[in-house]
């Protein structure tokens, strides 16, 4: 099992930067296959 987190919401500058914003969220799930791959693949 892998478990991956992103920001907490009640941080402001995290919430609206990344969270809110669609750019932000490709970077976010990008980031998450990446990693997801690279402990699935050693």
């Amino acid at each position: 099992a892998i478990l991956s987190e992103n920001f907490f919401m009640t941080n402001y500058d995290n919430c609206h930067k990344y969270l809110m914003a669609e750019e932000g969220r490709d970077r976010i799930a990008k980031i998450h296959f990446e990693m997801i791959q690279q402990v699935e693949n050693g």
